[in-house]
């Protein structure tokens, strides 16, 4: 009798281990996702940044337009400016020499980087291919994080970006960045990042040999339907 009961107890024990759930995956935060209909642990996932000022929604409205077959992830940046208004890191717009402190923008490339493997811990995207982007400061982080992680990032969307000259030196140019595929927009007009800085970030990666696609358009610090549209196109390239 002592060793039914004993057996019983294993029994309901070793029933309780193997249907406990699972901890939940602490993300660190906020975030938009559109997931695909078959969610595989491959699914090819694009993480959004949003500019100086704006929130998660502002570049998850182009979730739905893009290939259905991309997990799309916008997060928040963790810097409040104001209301529904958020910042990778501070600027300081009323100077013309040091408009930000450059350690601020290495805090910031942690924080997403952190952010994107808790979300592919979370939805199981470990074996996927990721692709990086955004518009202005999101921009920037963007090509930040893709030239000097080309191990953990596959493609970079660069919107009204540019490459600040403190990066430089952090990249390593190795087989590994080769594989690293931009995507880099500008308007000329641009009044906010100016399109000769830009154009100057792309020659210094272009003439390092790096896979840089390069579309350039008459219009101001905004994203137009036909860079959308091209866009689109890269990133239907890519999967």
């Amino acid at each position: 009798m002592k060793y039914y009961t004993l057996l019983l107890v294993l029994i309901f024990t070793s029933s309780c281990k193997s249907t406990s759930p699972k901890p939940e995956t602490v993300v660190s935060l906020p975030y938009e996702i559109k997931k695909p209909v078959n969610l595989t642990n491959n699914s090819p996932l694009l993480i959004l940044l949003h500019g100086y000022g704006s929130n998660k929604k502002d570049l998850f409205s182009f979730a739905q337009r893009l290939d259905p077959k991309l997990v799309v992830v916008c997060p928040q940046a963790p810097i409040a400016l104001q209301k529904n208004r958020f910042a990778w890191y501070n600027l300081n717009l009323n100077s013309n020499s040091e408009k930000y402190q450059y350690t601020d923008v290495q805090k910031a490339k942690s924080e997403i980087q952190q952010f994107i493997s808790q979300i592919q811990t979370k939805y199981g995207l470990q074996e996927s291919k990721v692709i990086v982007g955004g518009f202005s400061q999101g921009a920037i982080m963007s090509l930040y994080m893709g030239l000097t992680e080309p191990e953990f990032i596959d493609g970079v969307i660069a919107l009204s970006g540019q490459l600040y000259p403190e990066v430089r030196n952090e990249i390593k140019f190795n087989p590994q960045l080769n594989k690293l595929k931009i995507f880099m927009s500008h308007g000329k007009q641009d009044n906010v990042l100016s399109f000769k800085e830009a154009e100057e970030s792309y020659h210094y990666l272009h003439n390092r040999g790096l896979k840089v696609a390069n579309f350039w358009y008459d219009s101001k610090h905004q994203i137009t339907p036909e860079n959308f549209r091209d866009m689109q196109s890269w990133i239907a390239k890519q999967l």
